[in-house]
Formats: structure tokens, C-alpha cells, sequence
């Protein structure tokens, strides 16, 4: 999934684990600029303790790996935050949980 934001541009994905299995728990966040990443962590705390990883010769060279729950809440917000600073009303059934 692509998210564009004023925050910035990302790349969504699922995360795997050591042995290259897939992570059913976390994704990663992936920016091609770190500033993107930390411009991020700088609005929602969720993610101020979580260390970005730098994968020199990666498309999306830095990341964060977050569990699930923790983006879509990230995500929610961020779609409030969109339509009401733009003064749109906010429909109720927008943000659906993710289980």
C-alpha cells in the first residue's frame, strides 16, 4: 500500500520474520527518505521508541517495523486529521478495524 501524507510518501508491506517467513504481527513502514520516517515519529508517539532501519541498496532504503494494530490506529488518525483540516465531515463508517 502507498500513503501519501504532509508528513510524507510510504510504503506499506508486510514484514517477515528472521527465518524469511512471513510476520502475520507487524508491517513495515517504508520511506525512501529517512526525514519521512521521522517526521512520523515525531506526531505519534506509538512510534517514538521504534528504531528505523537503513537498507542501503533497497528501494525504500529506511523503515520502521510497527505491529499492525499500532499503524492502523496511525492510519485512522491520519484520515481524521485529512478530512477535518480540509473541513470535510468525517463519515462514521470510514475507518473500519483491522483484526
Amino acid at each position: 500500500m502507498w500513503l501519501f501524507t504532509r508528513h510524507g510518501f510510504y510504503s506499506i508491506a508486510c514484514a517477515s520474520k528472521p527465518d524469511g517467513t512471513l510476520d502475520r504481527e507487524n508491517l513495515m513502514v517504508r520511506a525512501r527518505r529517512r526525514s519521512h520516517l521521522e517526521l512520523l515519529q515525531t506526531r505519534f508517539a506509538s512510534l517514538t521508541g521504534v528504531g528505523v532501519v537503513t537498507l542501503p541498496r533497497r528501494d525504500y532504503r529506511y523503515r520502521l517495523i510497527v505491529p499492525k494494530r499500532v499503524w492502523t490506529d496511525i492510519v485512522a488518525e491520519l484520515d481524521t486529521m485529512g478530512c477535518t483540516q480540509a473541513g470535510y465531515p468525517i463519515p462514521p463508517t470510514r475507518c473500519v478495524a483491522v483484526g
